[in-house]
């Protein structure tokens, strides 16, 4: 299905649906994967009311699974309805998100089988254009992978009290799509006497990377998705140097010792693998299988592919710590970038904060324009980044203020990165073929690395050797007088 935007789902929603996920992967039993899926649609959707009409041998649909109050369950389970009801149905309703609403009232309607008489719940939203009314309801028709269709998923009263929009619409789709597919796989193991057939087949096609793990942490069966993923792992420990292990987990020794040592039922945590574009990040949960009173003698150890959760929330976090302008570290992200630069150097190295603030820029805003301070302040982020060391911490502030932190070998070698800074600012920048005239001025303060004790006192010195740049006539650096070394 193609969506003209993307929807956005909220977090909430998200776990909510890896949590449908983790169920319908938990059983066969066809009820419990219908009851399983009404709840999700009431609790994760956020609708009032829920339904699943399967397809019977006669060819009609039978409401076999509902959510909601009390009356519903009443009023609908165990319902039957002709197909060719069904089929008028969707003709008469209209596309919605990749849902069908449906407007239809009566006794000839399918959606006229229950309708709610609490009208203050109706009233609360009557004068909005996008109001749901009492006759409304949205229908996702379920068919298996030959396209015959074996169900109906059907929701009603939003909590919203509206038509649901794309978000909301999107996630009764996805809850039913995962239903359909947990329909048809329970009909298929129903319908079969080679059930060991069929689950080697479900596990060996699933996407889900799955492996089968014995004391002593070999892993003793393998789906086709994790023998291609990682094809030199056999063991345990082989899989724990592939990986890198993320979020204070342990890894999947420490993960199969808890399973078959301690009597912890699961253990999760998150692994990574390759690097850079090609790093991909996975979930992987460690669940022992025994009898009821025996401990486990086998672990299923089953491991989701998060990148795309994972790449997400890395740039939310990158946009939440860096200067949307520029790309520079905001003052929120230099915190850990400089806590980080004071873990790595070593103590004779010497650390150089270097206070930086453009010459003229205020006339540049008002002769130019915003949008020509805008470019000036992008291109003297580039120069300020290429005139310092890739490990050196550049910062904006905020305005036209800049900060530099940076490990040097000497003093004389923190003084050359001053210099450089206005060196690099020293002609100015070229906006639409025209010369900016804007400089630079810098203030450097430095301080022996083993003497350091955070850098609130390095940056106050370098402020005020700003100061004195700027009183001595700007386009220029100054070092602190201070003793710091």
């Amino acid at each position: 299905m193609g969506f003209v935007s993307k929807p956005v789902l909220s977090l909430r929603t998200v776990e909510g649906l890896v949590d449908l996920a983790r169920s319908l992967a938990s059983t066969t039993d066809l009820q419990a994967v219908l009851d399983a899926v009404c709840r999700a649609l009431v609790d994760v959707a956020d609708f009032g009311s829920a339904a699943i009409n399967l397809v019977t041998d006669s060819g009609d649909l039978k409401v076999v699974a509902v959510a909601g109050p009390p009356e519903v369950g009443e009023a609908l389970l165990g319902l039957e309805a002709p197909r060719h009801q069904w089929d008028a149905e969707f003709a008469a309703s209209v596309p919605h998100h990749g849902l069908l609403l449906s407007k239809e009232s009566g006794e000839s309607s399918v959606a006229g089988s229950w309708t709610s008489d609490d009208t203050e719940w109706f009233d609360r939203t009557a004068g909005d254009p996008r109001a749901w009314k009492p006759d409304y309801a949205l229908f996702v028709p379920m068919s298996d992978s030959a396209g015959e269709m074996i169900g109906v998923v059907s929701v009603d009263m939003p909590r919203s009290g509206l038509v649901p929009e794309l978000a909301q619409a999107s996630t009764v789709e996805i809850v039913a799509r995962q239903a359909e597919t947990a329909i048809a796989a329970a009909r298929t193991l129903a319908r079969t006497a080679l059930n060991e057939r069929i689950y080697r087949l479900a596990f060996d096609t699933a996407a889900t990377l799955t492996a089968i793990a014995e004391v002593g942490g070999a892993f003793v069966d393998a789906n086709r998705a994790f023998r291609e993923a990682l094809p030199d792992v056999t063991d345990a420990a082989a899989f724990d140097r592939a990986v890198t292990v993320h979020d204070g987990g342990r890894g999947m020794c420490d993960a199969l010792d808890g399973v078959f040592g301690r009597g912890v039922p699961a253990v999760t945590f998150v692994a990574e693998t390759g690097r850079g574009v090609d790093a991909r990040w996975f979930r992987v949960t460690v669940r022992g299988i025994g009898g009821v009173a025996s401990a486990p003698e086998r672990a299923v150890c089953t491991i989701v592919d998060i990148s795309f959760e994972r790449r997400e929330q890395m740039r939310h976090r990158r946009d939440a710590e860096h200067d949307p302008l520029t790309g520079l570290l905001n003052r929120r992200g230099a915190r850990g970038a400089m806590d980080a630069l004071l873990a790595r150097v070593g103590p004779d190295a010497v650390v150089a904060v270097l206070a930086c603030d453009l010459d003229g820029f205020k006339a540049v805003n008002d002769r130019f324009g915003h949008h020509v301070g805008d470019e000036v302040l992008m291109q003297t982020a580039q120069r300020i980044r290429s005139a310092q060391s890739d490990d050196a911490v550049a910062i904006r502030l905020g305005g036209d203020e800049f900060l530099v932190i940076t490990e040097c070998a000497s003093h004389e070698g923190a003084e050359a990165a001053a210099e450089a800074l206005v060196e690099a600012m020293r002609c100015g920048v070229v906006v639409d073929e025209q010369v900016v005239p804007v400089t630079i001025s810098v203030g450097l303060a430095t301080a022996q690395s083993a003497t350091i004790d955070g850098l609130s006192g390095l940056m106050d010195a370098a402020d005020r050797a700003l100061y004195d740049a700027k009183a001595a006539g700007r386009t220029r650096w100054a070092v602190s007088s201070q003793a710091l070394a």
